[in-house]
């Protein structure tokens, strides 16, 4: 399928290929199809370099190199934990692994692993609710909404993930996770809440969620975003541009980005339900973080079901009790909706 992969290699030449793994067992077998990039085509890597390459189309066999075929593992952590469950006091879910996701994204893969992690055991009656940390944040920013979440109803999922990687990364992760988990547990619906770079990880994966089969639709039954950046940073930019070291994700919010253009080219289907939340600071314009003019762009809030606007900093409206109440108004109703075979996109409570 198309995917887009990320992974550091030591300076010098190399040599890049891929191959379908065909039992997921993450080795390469005899008769597992495969190619090099190129015919094959060495690609030269120096210090604090970046390199783009063309997409390697798999049409059979390799050719012969005569040098050893070493897949990358894709075992790491971040695929055993999908599914797994994790406390909210687990040590990997601290401080000093957030700042390292956004700085050093593979050490956080080594050390913090990551992964789509559950926050209590698995039970068909409950809706899955998935909850996307943003950028230096992690699963324990979530800890206020969480704890007054109704888990009669639903059960929370959090993603963990190191923010300096490419988003399109993350959200190809978390289309792969998902895929892995309806095929494990079978559940007919979930709920995806995003917060300032979680939103854009989240319209990202929505976007292939939805390409990759038009009835995940019937699925994904609502979908909130919060204080996010959705279309862009220009401080990231300004990183970019200047800074001598660049974190990869940096090039994805700053304005006008091909990430950014790439989905918001893509029209929300009017069939999913779409709650967007804003925040600005008194005399400010914006949040603290995110600009209004980021958060809520015009085709942004065609798209959203409802828009709601809080005078409130960037991440402090995750403590917000009105908030709270709020949200918890929206999931009911989508809960409620949803068992009566019919979507409510406009929730009565105002805040």
């Amino acid at each position: 399928q198309n995917s887009e992969y990320e992974f550091p290699v030591i300076i010098g030449k190399h040599y890049i290929a891929a191959y379908i793994d065909v039992n997921g067992d993450g080795e390469h077998q005899p008769g597992e199809h495969r190619n090099f990039y190129g015919e094959p085509t060495p690609v030269e890597v120096v210090a604090n370099s970046e390199i783009m390459l063309d997409p390697i189309t798999i049409s059979g066999s390799a050719p012969t190199l005569s040098t050893e075929f070493k897949p990358v593992d894709r075992r790491l952590a971040i695929w055993k934990n999908i599914g797994v469950p994790i406390s909210m006091d687990d040590p990997r879910l601290n401080q000093k692994n957030y700042s390292m996701g956004l700085w050093k994204p593979f050490n956080f893969l080594e050390l913090a692993e990551g992964g789509l992690f559950f926050l209590q055991k698995y039970e068909d009656s409950k809706i899955p609710i998935i909850f996307i940390h943003g950028a230096l944040g992690g699963p324990t920013v979530w800890e206020p909404i969480i704890d007054i979440l109704d888990t009669t109803q639903f059960q929370p999922w959090v993603i963990y993930y190191p923010t300096g990687l490419r988003i399109d990364s993350i959200s190809d992760y978390l289309v792969q996770a998902m895929t892995i988990l309806e095929e494990r547990y079978h559940f007919k619906q979930f709920f995806v809440i995003g917060h300032s770079m979680g939103g854009l990880v989240t319209r990202s994966f929505v976007k292939k969620y939805v390409e990759l089969s038009p009835a995940n639709i019937d699925k994904l039954r609502l979908v909130m975003t919060i204080n996010s950046p959705l279309d862009g940073v220009p401080s990231a930019g300004l990183g970019v541009r200047n800074s001598p070291i660049v974190v990869p994700s940096w090039r994805d919010v700053e304005p006008e980005s091909e990430f950014l253009q790439k989905i918001h080219a893509w029209n929300w289907p009017r069939e999913l339900p779409y709650h967007l939340f804003i925040s600005y600071i008194q005399g400010e314009s914006g949040d603290g973080v995110a600009s209004l003019q980021s958060q809520a762009q015009l085709k942004l809030q065609l798209e959203a079901t409802r828009l709601y606007v809080f005078n409130n900093e960037h991440s402090e409206i995750i403590k917000n009790k009105t908030f709270h109440d709020l949200m918890n108004t929206i999931l009911d109703n989508a809960s409620v909706q949803k068992n009566n075979g019919v979507i409510d996109n406009n929730p009565s409570k105002e805040d």
